[in-house]
């Protein structure tokens, strides 16, 4: 399991990066995706991604703040993006 600290508007808080949260990443990037597809959808995509910022929110140390909430999840989300890119690189050198 992976620990990470971020620092959002001079806040500091941890999370760890386990398989569940970056499932959750990744459910929250489709719904992203989703409103941009199909923005009729908007309300009830909104809903679902409400859900998901949730159960994010659920994995940050301390409490995240309303203020600081999209802030940290946008760093989580980074932080899987770079992991997943990470592991593809040494996927791929292996295979040459």
């Amino acid at each position: 399991m992976i620990v990470n600290e971020v620092s959002v508007n001079g806040s500091v808080y941890k999370f760890a990066l386990t398989n569940q949260l970056i499932t959750q990443v990744e459910s929250l990037k489709e719904l992203y995706a989703s409103v941009y597809e199909d923005p009729e959808g908007f309300e009830e995509i909104s809903s679902r991604i409400s859900e998901v910022v949730s159960e994010i929110a659920d994995s940050i140390e301390p409490q995240a703040s309303s203020d600081d909430l999209d802030g940290v999840v946008q760093m989580i989300i980074k932080t899987a993006d770079n992991l997943k890119a990470g592991a593809e690189r040494q996927t791929s050198r292996r295979k040459r």
